[in-house]
């Protein structure tokens, strides 16, 4: 776990005698300098995280969390569960019982959507911060439970929103608070895939608002909209069933508006055959192929750019002015298989370590990011 250490961490580091490599291990700086990012050997500071949930996603976050040296144990006592110990995977039936025999100190919920509230509040009673897995939390009323029982406990819920935490979605923040691209105007979002017919005929969609064609993908575009430019103040848009020709949607259109005045289009179509998605342009997810294309365009006064390939567009030092030459200002950033999930789980352990530094993507934000979604579903509803 790399992380660069205050003045205060590197006393207590080097007057406990605690081993540590240096990251650059050709620097000759002294090992003191508290500016050089440290990695600490013993996995035994970090804090050791319970996976609620045996399923394949649950497993998935063992997986990495044990490369990580912070897997505290599985709890799971339904049939996902009783398979794992089958295939010989240890299992405890109650986070009680875990944190009776484990040094536990937080919990990620990966159950199916039906599960995701009892595992959460039964987290959260046994006194651990919960980071929940979105794609398992598509009902408002189950947030709003988990979101009082957290802040009745004084224990921190959530999200795992991953994307905010993508590399070029931190450069783009970076961006923005320098205001490179001046007065932001206007945005455009693309997510256009292919899925498979059974995707559309799951009759599960019904009881799941947040989740299923066209809302799986504006659930996560929405919410990173929403932490990168604030608050939306009304959507509008329409939507049909041109590809699949079925009575739920497979393609949407809508025009956003911010509290900032920013504007917005997100066109989104999960029936046809095309490369402009997060997924498929990011190249994070292995499952998918990576097509190095963009599916985010943002512009302002001074400049404008292009996501998830970061290049920025802008006149330089002439201003902005269509009949000057604007020039690509390509700042690439390396951002490995699997970097979102990762940076979150850095970005989690840190707030685990200290809660003065809160995350944002909490389930009491998240519910401000259901209600736009609430919006969304009643343009869906008219195909």
């Amino acid at each position: 776990f790399d992380f660069c250490l205050s003045n205060a961490v590197m006393e207590l580091v080097f007057s406990a005698d605690i081993p540590v490599n240096v990251f650059d291990a050709s620097s000759t700086r002294d090992r003191r300098d508290p500016e050089i990012c440290m990695t600490i050997l013993s996995s035994s500071a970090l804090p050791q995280i319970a996976v609620l949930g045996a399923g394949l996603p649950g497993r998935e976050y063992a997986a990495r969390l044990q490369a990580r040296g912070q897997f505290a144990g599985y709890v799971d006592p339904t049939s996902a569960g009783v398979y794992a110990v089958s295939q010989g995977i240890e299992v405890t039936d109650s986070c009680d019982r875990l944190i009776e025999t484990s040094a536990v100190q937080g919990a990620i919920i990966a159950t199916t959507p039906d599960e995701t509230l009892e595992a959460s509040c039964a987290a959260l009673r046994a006194g651990l911060p919960i980071l929940i897995d979105p794609a398992f939390l598509d009902r408002r009323e189950d947030a709003e439970v988990i979101d009082a029982l957290a802040a009745d406990q004084g224990l921190s819920a959530v999200m795992g929103w991953k994307r905010r935490f993508h590399p070029e979605v931190r450069q783009l923040r970076q961006l923005l608070s320098g205001q490179q691209l001046g007065q932001l105007v206007s945005c455009h979002v693309t997510s256009w895939m292919s899925k498979p017919d059974g995707f559309f005929t799951d009759v599960n969609w019904s009881n799941r608002p947040y989740a299923g064609p066209i809302m799986s993908q504006l659930t996560v575009d929405i919410d990173l909209l929403r932490s990168l430019f604030g608050e939306i103040r009304d959507v509008s848009g329409m939507a049909g069933s041109p590809g699949k020709g079925l009575p739920i949607a497979d393609a949407c259109v809508l025009i956003v508006r911010f509290s900032s005045g920013l504007l917005a289009t997100v066109n989104v179509a999960d029936a046809v055959a095309a490369p402009f998605n997060w997924h498929l342009a990011s190249g994070d997810d292995p499952n998918y192929s990576h097509t190095d294309q963009s599916c985010y365009w943002i512009a302002g006064t001074h400049g404008s750019v292009t996501m998830p390939n970061a290049v920025l567009w802008h006149y330089g030092p002439s201003g902005p002015d269509w009949f000057q030459r604007i020039q690509r200002d390509p700042k690439p950033v390396e951002a490995p298989v699997g970097a979102e999930a990762d940076a979150l789980l850095d970005a989690w352990t840190e707030m685990l370590v200290d809660p003065n530094q809160p995350l944002s993507c909490t389930v009491s934000d998240a519910l401000q990011t259901f209600q736009v979604l609430d919006w969304i579903r009643r343009i869906l509803n008219d195909v």
